[in-house]
């Protein structure tokens, strides 16, 4: 099955060509803003045993490889749909939000009371929007990420300086306290003379005593 030029393959004739062309305008803004490739694709049958989940995985795979790229399916004969997003989307996004998004849609193309044409063109725009706003939302995520990052780095480094300083100083002090504990002081030695004929020096210091005076 062929690439549609416009990104539109309805086999169904289920868009009128006034829906047909406006959802070709808002899926060639989404590509330019969005860089991803987005199709839709409406069938009357499938073949044996395959489901549109398969349909749309199988379509989206064949035409966009690894690109980033969102196919959403049709099958009007059971009246199912099924979007496939590329893994890139899915790594790239919050895997929550992609799925609030899907159930979504969900939603919109169960409402019976619509018809296909409304249902189809309802469910792209709420896409085409969604994915904005999801894209959105991540770039403010990953901008305040990095602004933390960042305070977390600069206090990070001041606290690891302001360690460092702390640790060389407390070594330095250790050090000149080992210094000081490996010196030994030693007293000078002094030679007394014989003092008042004592064989042996009694010292640098006299006691005089009064009562020698008295005998």
């Amino acid at each position: 099955m062929a690439v549609p030029v416009d990104g539109i393959l309805d086999d169904t004739h289920a868009l009128s060509s006034e829906a047909h062309q406006k959802l070709v305008e808002q899926m060639a803004n989404f590509r330019r803003d969005m860089g991803c490739d987005v199709w839709l694709v409406t069938s009357t049958f499938l073949d044996s045993g395959q489901t549109v989940s398969h349909h749309s995985r199988d379509l989206r795979k064949a035409w966009s490889g690894s690109a980033d790229a969102i196919l959403l399916a049709y099958d009007r004969g059971t009246d199912r749909s099924a979007m496939s997003l590329s893994p890139s989307i899915w790594n790239s996004y919050s895997a929550s939000a992609l799925t609030t998004l899907m159930q979504t849609g969900g939603v919109i193309m169960s409402d019976a009371n619509k018809t296909p044409e409304q249902r189809l063109t309802d469910f792209m725009e709420k896409l085409l929007r969604g994915m904005r706003e999801i894209k959105q939302q991540q770039a403010r995520m990953d901008q305040s990420f990095s602004r933390d990052h960042r305070r977390l780095a600069i206090a990070f480094a001041t606290a690891a300086g302001i360690g460092a300083l702390v640790l060389f100083f407390l070594g330095v002090r250790a050090r000149r306290q080992d210094v000081q504990d490996a010196l030994q002081s030693h007293m000078p030695e002094i030679e007394v003379g014989t003092r008042l004929g004592a064989p042996f020096g009694g010292g640098v210091a006299v006691v005089w005593s009064d009562e020698k005076k008295l005998a």
